[in-house]
């Protein structure tokens, strides 16, 4: 059950990532589906009540950081700025929620830290390969990728 879960999840990421790359967005009904599909994942091979202890602490720490750089780009701009469609996609906001039903606090942070470094200096390297490169980063599909590489690196 373990491995099916795993292969459906590898290829919806895939699909994100595919999309997000190709478009700069993501079909909707893939959020509501990733998420039903981890949050299954997590009630049937863990204690209930840790992995939504996990879960609350995972979307709690992006809500925060969210709240942070709403608060650096008001105070940047001297008005209260959306960073919503404007610094960052919905699709990326719904897609960190998604992951984060599947990793534990101490893992979402790290694979949440390390997926934003690893996505922004690929993105500059981009940008200095390709100079007709948009300014648009695709954060989800990144996010996507690497998370695909971490369902490989498991088994």
């Amino acid at each position: 059950m373990n491995l099916l879960i795993d292969a459906v999840s590898v290829i919806l990421l895939g699909i994100i990532a595919y999309q997000d790359f190709k478009r700069r967005s993501i079909y909707w009904v893939l959020i509501p589906i990733s998420l039903v599909l981890f949050l299954v994942k997590g009630i049937l091979f863990m204690d209930v009540k840790d992995f939504f202890l996990f879960f609350l602490s995972n979307v709690a720490f992006v809500v925060l950081q969210l709240a942070c750089l709403l608060l650096y780009f008001s105070i940047k701009n001297r008005k209260f700025t959306n960073i919503v469609d404007t610094y960052m996609g919905l699709g990326d906001l719904l897609f960190f929620i998604v992951i984060a039903a599947a990793f534990s606090t101490v893992n979402f942070i790290l694979f949440y830290t390390a997926g934003l470094i690893i996505t922004l200096v690929s993105f500059m390297i981009f940008k200095t390969i390709n100079k007709n490169a948009g300014k648009e980063i695709p954060l989800a599909g990144a996010m996507a990728s690497l998370m695909i590489l971490c369902f490989v690196f498991k088994y």
